[in-house]
């Protein structure tokens, strides 16, 4: 969504039927959750990462399956996506 006030994240490559948790922070706000990984080994979520009192940020959302972890940092809020 624009500025970020809504993110789609997504894992492919889990294994099928895993639940796979996860680590969403956002300007020092913390919250875990978990993918429910489909048949074919895809999970989707969206994460609303606003923080009050902030009017941009960064999400870092971190998982960690069998085998493997990794972390991406989203960028949200006030002039954080522009049209290309």
């Amino acid at each position: 969504m624009p500025d970020g006030e809504a993110v789609l994240i997504y894992a492919d490559g889990l294994d099928p039927g895993a639940d796979v948790p996860f680590q969403a922070v956002s300007e020092g706000e913390a919250h875990a959750g978990s993918f429910h990984a489909n048949a074919r080994g895809h999970a989707a979520t969206v994460d609303l990462p606003y923080v009050t009192g902030k009017n941009a940020g960064l999400l870092k959302v971190s998982i960690t399956a069998k085998g493997c972890s990794t972390a991406v940092e989203i960028p949200w809020g006030k002039g954080s996506y522009k049209p290309i």
